[in-house]
């Protein structure tokens, strides 16, 4: 295990490096909460769906939190592996490639998290919300680490196309978009029609941002963990379907 331990310090020193591109990115995380703020605080009225200003100011500051950390772009260094030959380097050494991906997406998570929790103090001190998360830790915990195993599930299954696509660039876009118009990002759950959350609630995007601030959305917890739990197992399932497939077409053409 010590040649992994070391591997994520590089891997740490390595995001570190380009901070001005993480304070950047980082930073983004915050943009699209924060426009929904305005749009909401602009409109007329102190009520919307059931949720008040106050409420709505308080749900996208903690969404934002969130997802510096919940949310996983593994993909993005399966992708450039395996475009760029570096997969063949992994695999003629004693290590296991998915626990490279896995340390990889923890580095960044645990970066994101360092640089973005001063920026969330700062708007959650000058807006004044209110704590949100659950107080069942239990279930919280539950929540929070099933969304991170999806999360990165999901994303290690997304990285895995690129034995079949040359360029992962629109449908990683397209994956994106799902997750944000889907997952609770832009809108909290109590704007969406019942029949489409009669729909959502079977797919992964509930699970994978918001999930703990709305614990027992579905009016059972159980079954909300039965169906992440269902999903997990299905990406990991696919994953090394994929990576077995993926390998015996694999050309490292990147590789020197």
């Amino acid at each position: 295990m010590r040649k992994y331990w070391y591997f994520f310090l590089q891997t740490l020193k390595d995001f570190l490096a380009y901070r001005a591109r993480f304070i950047f990115t980082t930073i983004f995380q915050f943009v699209t909460p924060l426009t929904m703020i305005w749009v909401f605080i602009s409109l007329p009225g102190n009520q919307f769906s059931g949720m008040g200003k106050h409420q709505i100011i308080s749900y996208y500051v903690f969404v934002s939190f969130l997802g510096l950390f919940m949310t996983s772009k593994v993909d993005d260094f399966i992708k450039l592996a395996i475009q760029q030959g570096d997969l063949g380097k992994y695999m003629l050494k004693p290590v296991k490639f998915w626990l490279i991906s896995l340390i990889t997406d923890l580095s960044r998570r645990i970066v994101r998290l360092v640089i973005g929790t001063p920026i969330f103090l700062a708007i959650l001190y000058s807006s004044g919300a209110n704590l949100l998360l659950s107080g069942d830790i239990p279930k919280l915990v539950t929540a929070i680490a099933l969304s991170l195993i999806l999360a990165y599930t999901f994303s290690y299954f997304f990285g895995l196309l690129t034995f079949w696509f040359e360029e992962l660039w629109g449908w990683q876009n397209l994956r994106d978009v799902a997750v944000v118009l889907l997952s609770g990002v832009i809108l909290p759950y109590q704007f969406f029609p019942n029949n489409m959350l009669e729909i959502l609630k079977w797919s992964p995007f509930p699970y994978l941002v918001a999930w703990p601030l709305r614990i027992g959305f579905t009016g059972n917890f159980y079954f909300e963990i039965i169906v992440s739990l269902l999903w997990i197992a299905t990406f990991y399932i696919l994953g090394n379907i994929f990576w077995k497939k993926g390998l015996k077409i694999y050309s490292a053409l990147g590789l020197y």
